[in-house]
């Protein structure tokens, strides 16, 4: 099973909505792939953000979310790092090196990166769940449709 990992700043917003919106459509298309997400700056063991966490129920999708930073092990087991901006994939690049299997959602779906809604309100991470949900669209599309 390939896996592919979403990386954010802090692994309670962005990362984790799209991991689950991912790992909902790969198995509604039947694709042999999985889905975790990490962070770039976080404290591993934190819940998910109160507000992103509500989004997600409203959309069916309650799960229960702990951030993780990435490590050199997760860089080398996935087949696919996708970050949320390119300035993600710029700091993964400076920490781990320039690899082939790391992409910015914008360099993929043509795009503008995902913002960050954290501290915002509700309606602010539903208009961030609507980006996720379009461009995992996308990247499955443009990824892994011809597999």
């Amino acid at each position: 099973m390939m896996k592919v990992i979403f990386v954010c700043t802090g692994n309670t917003c962005r990362s984790p909505m799209a991991e689950k919106i991912f790992n909902k459509k790969a198995k509604e298309t039947s694709l042999d792939v999985a889905a975790i997400s990490r962070g770039v700056a976080c404290s591993d063991g934190l819940p998910m953000n109160v507000s992103a966490r509500a989004v997600m129920k409203e959309e069916g999708l309650d799960f229960e979310h702990r951030s993780r930073m990435i490590s050199e092990e997760d860089m080398n087991t996935a087949s696919y790092v996708i970050t949320v901006t390119s300035s993600h994939k710029r700091y993964l690049e400076e920490a781990f090196g320039r690899r082939g299997n790391v992409f910015s959602i914008e360099e993929i779906t043509g795009g503008e990166g995902v913002f960050d809604p954290y501290g915002a309100d509700v309606d602010v991470y539903r208009r961030c769940y609507k980006i996720l949900e379009k461009a995992i669209g996308d990247v499955i599309e443009k990824l892994f449709s011809k597999r």
